[in-house]
């Protein structure tokens, strides 16, 4: 867990910089191997992507991580 203080970091690079920005891209870690057993429609999709060979590891994850924001909701791109 960490907290975000931007107060902090506005101070740390206001005298070193002109102008910046601070984008907040953090999100909430998963594991996606506890749909694995779900009897679910996203169970079935990690099933169904860790089950293809053709397929590398990063890839595989990108395609799960995708496909569980797509089923909640989540924005993805």
């Amino acid at each position: 867990n960490c907290e975000k203080n931007i107060k902090y970091i506005t101070m740390m690079f206001c005298d070193k910089y002109y102008y910046f920005k601070l984008y907040d891209h953090s999100g909430i870690k998963i594991d996606y191997d506890n749909f694995l057993y779900e009897n679910s429609v996203k169970g079935e999709l990690v099933r169904l992507v860790k089950a293809d060979d053709e397929l590398d590891d990063d890839t595989k994850a990108a395609i799960i991580a995708i496909g569980i924001k797509a089923l909640t909701g989540e924005e993805y791109i």
